[in-house]
């Protein structure tokens, strides 16, 4: 008895999410994740919301890439992953640029695999392998034998 009222429970659970999910809109989760941008020091380059499409992309500039990376674009990531990341979305796509110059520092894509789970890709400035090291993103890990130069910034 008590393990039918357990799957009731967690049904009704499963239910509600997944209704929170369907009901949210493009405007929403872009306002959520502008003021999530803007409250991380950076500013947002290019934001696309598909959720019909399940298509997320982002990209930020920053004039300090080695502080952002190490210390605040972190905010951002926790304002998707684990939220929005594989429900909501199936391709994600983040970027972070150097404002003063426009060069691509960062890079990171998760979308469904051909043959089923998922396929992760980073691309990271070799000189800021150790600031973007402690980021939580799916399937990511940099430098797992530590063997990049120390970051820059403190």
């Amino acid at each position: 008895m008590k393990q039918v009222a357990l799957g009731v429970v967690l049904l009704a659970v499963a239910s509600q999410t997944a209704l929170a999910f369907s009901t949210l809109r493009p405007a929403q989760i872009a306002r959520e994740i502008r003021s999530s941008v803007k409250s991380s020091r950076a500013t947002v380059k290019l934001l696309s919301v598909d959720v019909r499409e399940k298509r997320l992309r982002l990209v930020v500039a920053v004039p300090d890439p080695p502080a952002y990376l190490k210390h605040r674009f972190e905010h951002v990531v926790e304002t998707l992953f684990p939220r929005y990341e594989r429900q909501v979305f199936k391709l994600t796509r983040l970027g972070v640029i150097d404002s003063r110059s426009g060069r691509q520092l960062f890079s990171f894509t998760d979308k469904p695999g051909i043959s089923g789970g998922w396929e992760t890709a980073w691309h990271v400035d070799a000189r800021l392998l150790d600031c973007a090291r402690a980021l939580m993103l799916p399937d990511y890990e940099v430098d797992p034998d530590q063997s990049a130069p120390p970051c820059p910034a403190r």
